[in-house]
């Protein structure tokens, strides 16, 4: 493959003063700079090379003598699929304590809001803050076992259910197998995302948090 020019700082982190990694809270991930960031958005080779598969190849699969790039088994979503989720079984919030004495209740139900509350700016903004762990924890309560939190690295989806990466397949595979049979979850994800009227294929996806290879990589 030809280099690319922005190839050599298109995964460039930006790093404190000691040299350490930042944390983008909006992203969930080690932050980019920002010249990083205006490679990546203008140059969709990327996530096409970088793209979900349906099957590791040999390339992808970890040992001692052999470290690729971290790639996680299971479903992406949007947010948008978190606030069908949480609309459609009407997933309730226990308001913290000061906010109760500010909107006047203690809890707060998605799709069950009166009129006056889906117009109040601070209700929309906290419950948009707490979707994505309400939505977590009731899928986990559901499915039965503990899923991990991925960021896949594509620009369609925000986040991930994933049930193990090719680092810890053996070990998550035993730990789910042994707790559930894993083609009720299976079966129970696929509903989920069809009952809220969204489509997600359990694939393997680039974890973006530890992607670190540039366009000349082999994987």
């Amino acid at each position: 493959m030809t280099r690319h020019p922005d190839d050599a700082f298109i995964f460039e982190l930006d790093l404190d003063k000691n040299s350490n990694m930042k944390y983008d809270p909006e992203t969930g991930a080690w932050k980019f700079t920002d010249r990083a960031k205006e490679a990546q958005a203008a140059n969709e080779r990327l996530f096409k090379t970088f793209g979900p598969m349906k099957a590791l190849a040999k390339r992808h699969i970890a040992s001692e003598t052999h470290e690729p790039a971290c790639v996680a088994y299971g479903w992406a979503y949007t947010r948008s699929f978190l606030r069908a989720y949480a609309e459609r079984y009407q997933l309730a919030v226990s308001c913290r304590p000061f906010f109760c004495k500010v909107i006047g209740k203690d809890e707060l139900v998605y799709g069950q809001l009166s009129e006056e509350d889906a117009k109040n700016p601070s209700i929309l903004q906290f419950l948009d803050d707490v979707l994505e762990v309400t939505v977590w924890q009731d899928i986990e309560e559901l499915a039965n076992i503990e899923l991990q939190r991925v960021r896949p690295f594509t620009e369609k989806y925000d986040g991930m259910f994933a049930l193990y990466t090719n680092y810890d397949i053996r070990e998550r595979y035993a730990k789910i197998d042994a707790a559930v049979d894993i083609d009720d979850v299976f079966r129970l994800m696929q509903e989920v995302f069809t009952e809220c009227g969204h489509e997600s294929e359990l694939l393997w996806w680039y974890d973006s948090s530890k992607l670190n290879v540039d366009l000349n990589s082999p994987y």
